[in-house]
């Protein structure tokens, strides 16, 4: 019962970070300071972190490494190489 209640907690969360991440995604860029920021790549990587510290990652190589290395790769594959606009 208890592991049920967890994982339908997981989902909830899962679900709120989901659309967090769509609804930043949509503003494509924010000007901070005076300066164009493209949103994309902040948004991807807080949200694989915060999807892999809800399912259970706690070692923070694989909380910093993974979220920074899989944006930077969908960055570089359909922003620039691909020219699809994030």
């Amino acid at each position: 019962q208890a592991l049920a209640d967890l994982e339908r907690i997981a989902r909830i969360i899962t679900g709120v970070l989901t659309v967090a991440f769509v609804a930043v995604w949509s503003a494509s860029s924010a000007v901070l300071f005076g300066y164009r920021v493209e949103l994309f790549p902040v948004a991807t990587a807080l949200y694989l972190f915060a999807l892999m510290f809800v399912y259970g990652q706690r070692r923070w190589v694989g909380l910093v490494v993974y979220p920074v290395a899989l944006t930077a790769l969908i960055y570089v594959l359909f922003g620039m190489l691909l020219r699809i606009p994030l």
